[in-house]
């Protein structure tokens, strides 16, 4: 297990959005019923602009989510 496993936790939001459920785009988004991952992450993450909500209140991954996610990663 890695040494930063509990910051790997703060991504798994993107992580579901992007490898779970494939939502990258506005046409791809999520309700946000259909996350299994915990919430108190999503706010700090719209503030980042790494996922973006639409007034319909569905959720996606934005490039730079995607860039962030990824660069965390490697």
């Amino acid at each position: 297990m890695r040494a930063d496993s509990r910051s790997d936790s703060a991504f798994l939001l993107l992580e579901e959005l992007m490898f779970t459920h494939h939502a990258l785009s506005e046409r791809e988004a999520i309700s946000k019923k259909s996350l299994i991952s915990d919430l108190d992450q999503l706010q700090f993450f719209k503030d980042k602009g790494y996922v973006s909500e639409l007034d319909d209140g569905r959720i996606y991954l934005t490039p730079q989510g995607m860039q962030a996610l990824l660069a965390h990663f490697s």
